[in-house]
Order: C-alpha cells, then structure tokens, then sequence
C-alpha cells in the first residue's frame, strides 16, 4: 500500500471515528434520559423493581464522591501533614509528588501539520 492511500485511510478513519463519538454522545445521553424515566416509574408505582422479559429493573442507592480540585487537594494533604508533625509541608508534598512519577520514556508520535489550502 503505498504512504498516500495509508494517509487517505488515516483520515477516512479519523472522521469515521468522530462520526461515532458524536453518535455514542446522543445514544448515552438518551440511555440516560430512559433509565430516569424508569426509576421515576419505579418510584411513582412505589415497588422494589420491575421485571421485563428476562431482566428485573431495581433502583439501588450507593454513595459517590465529588472529586476534589487539585488545590484543594494540594491544601487538604499539607495539613494533614502539619497534622502528623511534618514542619515543612509543602516541601514534602512536592517531594510526595515527585516521588509518584515514573521514569521518563522516549516515545515515538506521528506528528500531523495540516496547511491552509490556496482554493480558500
């Protein structure tokens, strides 16, 4: 195959693969919209669930967390550790930070320029 159809196929790909992430977007958002309606059912019939078929559709209540910015973070971890008796707290977070990254690895990216074309 020669590098000009490779570069077509690149670029057919690339849309093809944006035309599904717009697709996927819509479906997610109306998967979304349908289960709320199911458990606004569900709570409106005042039942544990619902059976369709061979599936059984119950609402179930878990806890989640918001997360946090990253100055709050930063913040909330240095006063943890004047808490713990650490005099310098930002100089050991950072020191904390440094230590969580890995090794620098070369790698290799195909990097694209697009050019203005002279027809517009």
């Amino acid at each position: 195959m020669s590098i000009q159809l490779q570069i077509k196929e690149r670029e057919s790909i690339k849309l093809e693969i944006t035309r599904n992430n717009q697709t996927n977007k819509q479906l997610r958002k109306r998967l979304n919209t349908i289960e709320e309606e199911i458990k606004e059912y569900i709570d409106q019939q005042k039942q544990d669930g619902v059976k369709y078929e061979d599936s059984s559709f119950m609402i179930e209540y878990k806890t989640s967390y918001k997360r946090k910015c990253k100055k709050e973070k930063e913040s909330d971890t240095i006063r943890l550790l004047h808490d713990l008796g650490i005099s310098d707290g930002k100089d050991a977070y950072k020191t904390i930070q440094n230590i969580q990254v890995g090794e620098p690895v070369e790698i290799s990216k195909l990097k694209v320029i697009k050019y203005k074309s002279k027809n517009s």
